[in-house]
């Protein structure tokens, strides 16, 4: 069973394909992109320290919880 299915991929559907897909890439070429000489900077901006008030802020809210045992 598994060797005609292999066959009928192989040497029926997959010529097929390949002569629809020539066909439609000989009507409708890639077209080649306008921007890609200009592309956008997406870069990420370098992320600012953690403050001294952050760290205050969030000392109260966790002290000591993983020492409660």
């Amino acid at each position: 069973m598994m060797i005609l299915q292999q066959f009928i991929i192989n040497y029926l559907v997959r010529p097929k394909l390949r002569k629809k897909v020539r066909e439609e890439y000989a009507k409708n070429p890639p077209k080649a992109s306008k921007s890609s000489a200009t592309r956008k900077d997406v870069t990420p901006e370098p992320v600012s320290a953690i403050t001294a008030s952050n760290k205050k802020k969030n000392k109260k809210r966790n002290s000591g919880k993983q020492h409660s045992r």
